[in-house]
């Protein structure tokens, strides 16, 4: 919960250094129940180089793998809003 508050309340140094930090663990995140919020939460509060990073990973990782996950359609979800 502590990174999801710092992104939502942080600035743009740390919902970058968040986003440096979770690029490389899409796939545990968005499968995990309080990962795919940390993912969801850098796509609303992230500015446009954020989300835009943050679909890179996500279009990598497959959109329709994602949609068919319990916790990853979530992130598919936010992406979409």
């Amino acid at each position: 919960r502590f990174l999801q508050k710092r992104i939502k309340l942080g600035n743009h140094e740390e919902r970058h250094l968040a986003l440096e930090k979770v690029l490389p663990h899409l796939a545990l995140l968005w499968q995990d129940a309080s990962g795919n919020y940390v993912l969801q939460q850098l796509l609303e509060h992230g500015d446009e180089e954020t989300r835009n990073e943050l679909m890179k990973g996500v279009e990598k990782e497959g959109v329709v793998a994602l949609s068919l996950h319990m916790h990853g359609c979530r992130v598919v979800q936010k992406a979409i809003k």
